[in-house]
């Protein structure tokens, strides 16, 4: 599907073309893995692909847009409202499912999450169109029983994830996890050290969280710019060790701002 998308859109032609050329041997399975969801969750929708380039553009013009105000204000979007943008739940997982195969920073991010070893029982909280549980499950997932939630969830991913899957906020239990992700969600936060508060006290003694953070990346729905390293000093203020972290940079910047990723690995301490 993404090749037929680019052959219709000058500018996904070029990320294509980028995307391609950068794509390790090992990277193909996956690649083809997210192009095959981006053509399900299309066909369960019944989105054509003019509805597809409709939806990115969009989003593009209006990400473009946060930035220039970002660059000359300092200020994150929802700080200056200046309309009444919005996007569907359709239409957020549609953008995000493409960034994969257009974006090296969000292919960066699959990429990561192939190379983890997962095990045991796996939170995964904020997962929107469901692409990262769907990684897990392909190709990380023969040891891994996962549970996600999310607040707003597509049709698809409910019938897609039947059982695994629950449509509402997360509130720490009794249940207790090996590992929790956090994947481009704790900026979509006011108060992201709750959400990380909440599922630090769901992990096993040992446990493991995987999550990313986007720094000085003023899209219109994120409600809390980290700084760089910031998320390193929260983790460590709540009893985790980080083990790796890594900053992606993005390609798409206005002027002096560099927007980025960072993905990190950290470990529940254990107090003897």
């Amino acid at each position: 599907m993404i090749e037929e998308i680019s052959r219709l859109d000058e500018t996904c032609k070029f990320q294509f073309s980028r995307m391609r050329r950068s794509l390790k041997e090992e990277d193909v399975k996956l690649y083809k893995y997210i192009n095959g969801y981006l053509e399900s969750y299309c066909r369960f929708n019944d989105l054509s692909i003019d509805d597809v380039l409709k939806i990115k553009d969009k989003f593009a013009q209006r990400y473009i847009n946060d930035l220039k105000a970002f660059e000359q204000t300092g200020s994150y979007p929802y700080q200056i409202p200046f309309d009444n943008f919005e996007l569907s739940r359709t239409e957020y997982d549609v953008v995000l499912i493409l960034s994969f195969l257009l974006e090296k920073h969000r292919f960066k991010i699959a990429r990561w999450l192939v190379n983890q070893k997962f095990e045991g029982e796996l939170l995964a909280v904020g997962i929107g169109p469901g692409v990262e549980f769907g990684i897990i499950k392909e190709f990380c997932g023969n040891e891994v029983s996962l549970t996600g939630y999310d607040m707003e969830l597509s049709d698809y991913v409910l019938n897609r994830y039947t059982g695994e899957v629950k449509k509402q906020f997360f509130s720490p239990g009794s249940k207790c996890f090996s590992m929790v992700l956090l994947v481009e969600i704790l900026e979509h936060l006011e108060n992201p050290l709750e959400l990380l508060r909440n599922t630090i006290s769901v992990l096993d003694n040992n446990g493991s969280m995987l999550l990313t953070t986007a720094v000085d990346m003023p899209q219109f729905d994120h409600l809390y710019n980290f700084s760089a390293g910031q998320i390193v000093d929260m983790l460590g203020n709540e009893g985790m060790a980080v083990e790796n972290i890594e900053t992606v940079h993005h390609q798409l910047n206005i002027g002096h701002i560099a927007s980025s990723n960072e993905l990190i690995l950290a470990k529940k301490v254990v107090v003897k």
